[in-house]
């Protein structure tokens, strides 16, 4: 991240656990119809347990 954006760090960082949150509910939503249109027909069953994003918020490495 450049020395000048310090803000948007922080802002991601303060915003992470609830984006994360959002993120992984759509996600358990959508991913079930997604694996099973796309199973291959020698697997019988694919069920997704847990998604997870985790607790440390993506790092902004680069911005132009």
């Amino acid at each position: 991240m450049q020395s000048g954006t310090p803000w948007l760090k922080d802002l991601v960082k303060q915003l992470w656990p609830y984006a994360s949150n959002a993120l992984e509910a759509m996600a358990g939503e959508m991913l079930p119809d997604i694996l099973a249109a796309s199973r291959p027909s020698f697997v019988h069953d694919l069920k997704l347990k847990k998604f997870e994003l985790g607790k440390v918020e993506p790092k902004i490495t680069n911005i132009k």
